[in-house]
């Protein structure tokens, strides 16, 4: 279960869930026994926080990334780094900014958990000459 709570602009979908086993439920993924254990608990109650939506001048999500686009799909085409969630969750990012009317940023990465194991890093910056020609660099 993925409730929303917002909070102003920004937005935290809990990532809910009980595990079963042969003795009724696991409670080792609800585990609040000392401050390590919690604190791991609340992060991986944690599917995704973001900030704004999507077209708007600021917007990011940390967390689990779903259909990310790049540079309008040319280099980077729905991409998700929940592919193999649960049983990895990786913390990504996808930032977007709207500087000026006709400069913009984003930036994607796919996982701040692991920097050893290959992954996703884009960058564009993009300027609209018109409403029908963008120039960016990637």
């Amino acid at each position: 279960m993925w409730p929303e709570i917002p909070i102003g602009k920004m937005g935290v979908v809990l990532d809910l869930y009980i595990y079963f086993n042969e003795n009724g439920i696991y409670e080792g993924s609800w585990n609040f026994k000392d401050g390590k254990t919690a604190y791991q608990t609340i992060i991986d109650k944690i599917y995704y926080i973001r900030w704004g939506q999507p077209g708007e001048p600021l917007y990011f999500r940390i967390g689990a990334l779903n259909q990310i686009s790049l540079g309008h799909g040319i280099l980077v085409n729905n991409y998700s780094n929940a592919m193999q969630y649960p049983e990895i969750r990786r913390i990504g990012l996808d930032y977007r900014m709207q500087v000026t009317n006709s400069i913009g940023i984003d930036v994607i990465h796919s996982n701040f958990k692991n920097f050893s194991e290959p992954g996703l890093l884009g960058g564009r910056i993009s300027y609209d000459m018109n409403p029908r020609i963008e120039w960016g660099l990637t």
